[in-house]
């Protein structure tokens, strides 16, 4: 039995999606590795697809990376309106299911690759957040592996101390392997999309904030940091009018070489922004609409910031705060002469889901991407001043850039979460490379030998 779990246990070396964050762990393929490192005394991490920028999907050097577990079928409970499926199939993989169904979930976040269980444990949103709220106040149960080993079914009334600091957690209560996503009765996928260009951010705040939010809403900026920034709004509702289902985008990785730069990207914003002068309005597939990105069709995309890789920095902050937060940044690229590259923002609802690290609140947020260079850390480091006197936060499933102090100043609810989680793992046994950095769990101990 010793020499099998020998054969399970590989040292791997990992790192961030942006590319940036190198570190390495034992790691076992699947989530029955994760019984294996209890019994071992080992510290235990949890990986979904891998998808965060940061480094919350890899375990310390140290520790054991384990996969969550995936390809069990789905389990719809119609009288319920609960859809269980395994934490390691793809949010992208449930909406597909639910297709051929007479049911729907609302929530699609930024992409389809992402992992049910990293969804849940990101607590992920998508660009109709202010009238559904966040993946998390969608979970209805999950059943969550401590690191004693014990399984648990935690919901709003069962373990619900677990439940909401699992919910945002980023994956630091145990491994999860299960997920009760509570779906609705289907209605029409189409969506009505109206598209307009703007020039320069005052431009932008009436059209982030309507008078009538529409379902959908987002705009994105090719390098926010130029001056007087052009950029596209998209505004969507539903529509009873039938369009077909986009096709499956298909997983094109890449090698590592230096395609996306700031000239390049200018260039390509440039041609786009030259074909989309005129307003337009086109009826889309939801679907199509969450996950036509070029990105949802380039799985490794990633590989394109080159050896260097980049940063993904994504913050928050009320409607009253927020349009100076953005100015603040842009003052701070400028005068660092760094780009912000893609940057998208949206609005944020005040549904909660209630998660104490929950990463949403109530007015918009922004994220946008950095070559990584130590002299991005320095100036985003500023900027995570300005967004902590502005009472805002950032988003811990894309950041590489945060002390712990910021961290700490930023989340409220971060005392209240420790004491939660104490209660289920007193040894911190669960701890990511992230909780690491971020002396998220300040009572670990070392690791048995």
């Amino acid at each position: 039995m010793k020499h099998t779990q020998e054969a399970r246990l590989r040292r791997r070396s990992f790192a961030s999606w942006s590319k940036v964050l190198p570190g390495d762990s034992l790691c076992v393929p699947d989530g029955q590795g994760w019984l294996e490192g209890c019994a071992r005394g080992l510290s235990l991490a949890p990986r979904g697809a891998g998808r965060s920028f940061g480094d919350a999907a890899f375990g310390v050097p140290e520790g054991l990376t384990c996969q969550a577990p995936r390809g069990a079928a789905f389990d719809l409970d119609i009288l319920g309106h609960l859809l269980w499926l395994d934490a390691g199939d793809s949010v992208g993989a449930a909406h597909r299911w639910l297709e051929g169904t007479a049911f729907e979930f609302p929530i699609y976040g930024g992409t389809q690759w992402a992992s049910v269980g990293g969804a849940t444990a990101g607590d992920i949103h998508g660009k109709n957040h202010p009238g559904e709220g966040s993946f998390g106040r969608h979970v209805a149960a999950l059943d969550i592996v401590l690191a004693s080993g014990e399984t648990l079914r935690c919901s709003r009334t069962a373990h619900e101390d677990l439940f909401h600091a699992t919910l945002g957690g980023m994956g630091l209560t145990g491994l999860i392997t299960r997920v009760a996503l509570r779906v609705r009765p289907r209605a029409s996928p189409t969506l009505r999309v109206r598209r307009r260009q703007v020039a320069g951010l005052d431009a932008l705040w009436p059209l982030l904030w309507p008078d009538t939010p529409p379902d959908y809403a987002f705009a994105t900026v090719f390098d926010l940091a130029q001056h007087r920034p052009r950029g596209l709004v998209f505004q969507a509702d539903r529509t009873s009018a039938a369009t077909p289902p986009p096709r499956i985008a298909r997983r094109i990785d890449l090698p590592r070489l230096p395609v996306i730069t700031p000239g390049a990207v200018r260039a390509v914003g440039q041609l786009v922004l030259n074909a989309t002068r005129d307003p337009a309005e086109t009826l889309v597939h939801r679907r199509d609409f969450n996950y036509s990105g070029l990105h949802e069709h380039l799985y490794g995309w990633n590989q394109l910031y080159g050896l260097r890789g980049m940063i993904e920095y994504q913050f928050a902050a009320s409607q009253g705060a927020f349009p100076a937060l953005v100015e603040r940044f842009v003052n701070l690229a400028r005068a660092h002469d760094a780009p912000m590259l893609a940057a998208v923002i949206k609005p944020m609802g005040p549904l909660a889901s209630g998660g104490l690290l929950s990463f949403p609140m109530a007015g918009a947020t922004i994220n946008f991407q950095v070559p990584w260079s130590p002299r991005a850390l320095a100036w985003l480091d500023l900027g995570s001043e300005a967004v902590i006197a502005a009472g805002g936060r950032v988003n811990l499933t894309k950041d590489c850039c945060l002390r712990p102090d910021q961290m700490a100043r930023m989340y409220p609810d971060l005392d209240r979460w420790r004491e939660t989680v104490r209660t289920y793992d007193p040894r911190g046994r669960v701890l990511s490379a992230l909780a690491r950095r971020l002396d998220l769990k300040p009572w670990a101990t070392a690791p048995a030998s």
